[in-house]
């Protein structure tokens, strides 16, 4: 869970439940990772079955991140707990990671939240997690 804070009297302090977010994995993105793994065919774990890996509604999601630029980053600190995660990378750029259940998870070049409040605007899916944070 990510708390942050706005214009409160101190960093961290909440104003209202919408400055709460939990990391989530809208479901279309899941589905659309895991099927993306069958073309890694040097993938030594296996796939997931179609609905096996857990996912929210896409339309929980209230903010998606790109993170692409990132990635670099997020591949190291995986790789750090290798006692914990194993990553493959295929040829074209395909990249999974698997956890002692033994099931392929796709690494995507986004990450995604939704407020404890629920979103705002249905129709509205935010791209900055920090947007108007006093700090």
């Amino acid at each position: 869970m990510q708390r942050f804070g706005r214009r409160g009297s101190g960093v961290g302090d909440l104003e209202r439940p919408g400055d709460v977010a939990w990391g989530v994995r809208g479901g279309s993105r899941v589905e659309a990772g895991g099927g993306a793994g069958a073309g890694m065919p040097d993938v030594p774990s296996g796939l997931p079955a179609p609905g096996e890996l857990p996912a929210l509604p896409d339309e929980v999601v209230t903010t998606t991140v790109d993170i692409a630029g990132h990635l670099p980053a997020k591949l190291a600190g995986m790789r750090a707990h290798a006692t914990q995660v194993t990553i493959w990378e295929g040829d074209d750029g395909q990249r999974a990671y698997t956890l002692s259940d033994g099931v392929a998870r796709p690494i995507c070049t986004v990450e995604q939240f939704t407020l404890a409040s629920g979103r705002v605007d249905p129709a509205s899916v935010r791209t900055d997690l920090f947007a108007g944070v006093v700090g």
